[in-house]
């Protein structure tokens, strides 16, 4: 309540404009950050050696990127061994 004698100020009344919106604006795509991986490679024999390379990206969840076949992926902390070289071998 305004007391008497005291002017109130202005409005507070927001009108959007119409228009497009700038794909700033609507935020990123869900797009993976390393690509396609491995993904599309043939399976590898699990018997041939194999040279990983393991670069620690850090972060609250202890990401890891890794390097193989020519690609690389990223991962969190919390994945599995076993899952991250079934994808580098292409075996489900």
């Amino acid at each position: 309540m305004i007391p008497d004698g005291v002017a109130g100020t202005g409005s507070t009344s927001w009108v959007p404009k119409r228009g497009r919106i700038l794909p700033s604006a609507r935020g990123k795509t869900p797009h993976p950050r390393s690509g396609y991986r491995w993904f599309g490679l043939r399976c590898w024999d699990r018997e041939e050696k194999l040279t990983l390379v393991i670069k620690y990206r850090g972060g609250p969840e202890c990401w890891y990127l890794v390097e193989a076949r020519g690609r690389h992926g990223v991962f969190p902390g919390i994945a599995a061994l076993h899952d991250v070289m079934r994808e580098v071998h292409q075996r489900g």
